[in-house]
């Protein structure tokens, strides 16, 4: 294989053979290219990935595996491939690669497709994939800077380092561009200059931190402009995976048959999109299902009831509302977090199963 441009009629021997040019070829499991674009080494890596996550998903189904296993299949069959290498083609914008992970976060809490990838983000406490590729190359490059002088990798990055200064830092071919350019995102500049860490500092650990930080701030501001994340945002503001199951899922994340959300699908006014059940007419919204239709009271009643039997919590129906949704279905309260979602989530089903016989979208 030729690297950049081929001269016509260029050929190569091996004794009285004549060497093959070929457009690609595999090295140490990464597939090269003549003009390193990755794009065949991708598209292989995304293949593969998928029949994991294909054998995975469908070992959940057969077996019952649990939520809990499927995110540890992922994180230890499907993820190690694709991130293979990434230390050196990290910088690719990979849109199918965040699409396989909303996939799998899909598959692993139950719900449709309409489910936004920030409430799987938010559920799942996931960073997109492309921010994982920029702390292996971060943590990457540390390791270089760190190793012995003679070390040939060591060598070439030194090579690499100075002719991408020369070149006024503006060369996105080189290496060094990319990981300047990150460390540079992340307020780190002067690592890169100086190539040293506060004595006592953990770069990994460092760097993690940081990136985490970056894509929380991301994250929310995306939940800023989406309507149907309203109660979301009150609920979730960090990104920890959460002791989730389905119904609540889909109640925190906006994406159920409640007329707020189905009456958006059809361009209602918010105003217009009243509850069919009650007929009271106040919008069906996440609040009003959960703390305000006297048509599931019976079932809501048992509800507190049981918190204040199971949990030693009195009095929370007489909460503020604010409260009452962050108690029943966001923070929780303290060690009684996991008793607490069980309940909620049987007068969930209760009531849903009493919605059916006046809704027909349920």
């Amino acid at each position: 294989m030729i690297f950049g441009r081929k001269s016509k009629n260029q050929k190569f021997r091996l004794g009285e053979s004549e060497l093959k040019v070929v457009e690609s070829y595999k090295y140490l499991g990464l597939v090269l290219d003549k003009n390193f674009t990755w794009k065949a080494h991708l598209v292989k890596v995304l293949d593969k990935a998928r029949k994991r996550v294909q054998a995975l998903s469908g070992l959940g189904l057969r077996e019952g595996v649990s939520a809990k296993a499927m995110l540890r299949g992922w994180e230890v069959l499907v993820r190690p491939v694709l991130e293979y290498g990434a230390e050196i083609w990290g910088e690719k914008i990979w849109k199918e690669g965040e699409r396989l992970q909303m996939e799998m976060g899909r598959k692993v809490l139950g719900v449709s497709k309409m489910t936004t990838t920030e409430v799987i983000q938010g559920e799942l406490g996931w960073e997109k994939i492309s921010s994982r590729r920029i702390v292996l190359r971060l943590r990457f490059w540390h390791k270089i800077v760190q190793m012995k002088k003679d070390r040939l990798v060591h060598k070439i990055y030194r090579q690499r380092r100075v002719e991408f200064i020369k070149g006024g830092k503006k060369d996105k071919k080189n290496w060094c561009y990319w990981t300047w350019k990150f460390l540079k995102e992340l307020h780190l500049e002067h690592v890169w200059v100086s190539e040293k860490i506060e004595l006592g500092s953990n770069f990994n650990k460092l760097v993690s931190n940081l990136m985490k930080n970056k894509e929380e701030n991301e994250w929310r501001e995306r939940m800023q402009r989406k309507s149907k994340l309203r109660l979301y945002r009150k609920l979730k503001d960090t990104l920890v995976v959460e002791d989730y199951v389905i119904e609540l899922t889909m109640l925190r994340g906006g994406t159920n048959k409640l007329r707020i959300e189905t009456g958006r699908w059809k361009k209602e006014r918010e105003n217009e999109r009243v509850c069919k059940v009650c007929l009271c007419e106040q919008v069906e919204d996440e609040k009003h299902f959960l703390l305000a239709c006297p048509m599931y009271v019976r079932e809501r009643a048992r509800m507190y009831a049981r918190i204040s039997e199971e949990c030693e919590l009195e009095h929370v129906e007489s909460m503020d509302e604010e409260w009452q949704i962050q108690l029943l279905i966001g923070v929780g309260w303290r060690e009684k977090n996991k008793r607490i979602r069980k309940i909620v989530l049987e007068y969930i089903r209760k009531a849903y199963n009493i919605r059916k016989k006046y809704v027909a979208d349920m």
